[in-house]
C-alpha cells in the first residue's frame, strides 16, 4: 500500500478542552492523505462517547484496502483464541497445581508437566511449518 492509497481519519472532539479542535487542525495540516472531523458534543473519549462515527470511519477505511490485505483476519483472529487459551490454561494451571501439591505432593505436580510435554511434542510434530513461508502460500 502506498501513501497515495493511505487514508488517514483525523477525529477530534468538539468540546476537548486538553486537545481543543485547534490541535487536531494542527495535525491534519501536517499529514498529507488525511480528512478532518470533528464531533460535536464529545469531549475527551469519543470512542465511547461517539461510538457510531468511530465505527463507520473504520469500516469506510476497511473497504478501501484492497482485498488482499484481508487474509490478516484469519490470523488475528487465530493469535487472539490463542492468547484466549492461553490465559484460560494459565488460570486453571494455577489451581490445579495448587491442588496437587496439597493432595499429593510436588512429584505429582512434575509428571502433571511431563505428561503435559509429551502431549506437546506430540502435536508439534503435526503442525505446518510457516518460517520463511507467506501467509497466502499456506492458506489461500
Amino acid at each position: 500500500m502506498t501513501a497515495e492509497n493511505l487514508s488517514i481519519a483525523n477525529m477530534a472532539e468538539g468540546e476537548d478542552y486538553a486537545t481543543p479542535p485547534a490541535m487536531a487542525r494542527q495535525l491534519y495540516d501536517a499529514i498529507s492523505h488525511s480528512t478532518p472531523t470533528v464531533l460535536s458534543g464529545a469531549r475527551h473519549l469519543i470512542p465511547i462517547e461517539c461510538p457510531e462515527p468511530i465505527g463507520a470511519g473504520l469500516i469506510a477505511r476497511m473497504e478501501r484496502v484492497p482485498f488482499t490485505r484481508w487474509h490478516m483476519r484469519p490470523r488475528a483472529i487465530g493469535t487472539g483464541a490463542a492468547t484466549c487459551w492461553l490465559r484460560v490454561a494459565l488460570a486453571v494451571g494455577l489451581l490445579i497445581v495448587g491442588f496437587m501439591v496439597a493432595r499429593e505432593g510436588i512429584d505429582m505436580v512434575f509428571l502433571m508437566f511431563a505428561a503435559f510435554a509429551a502431549v506437546g511434542a506430540v502435536a508439534a510434530t503435526q503442525m505446518i511449518e510457516t518460517r520463511n513461508r507467506r501467509l497466502e502460500d499456506i492458506a489461500p
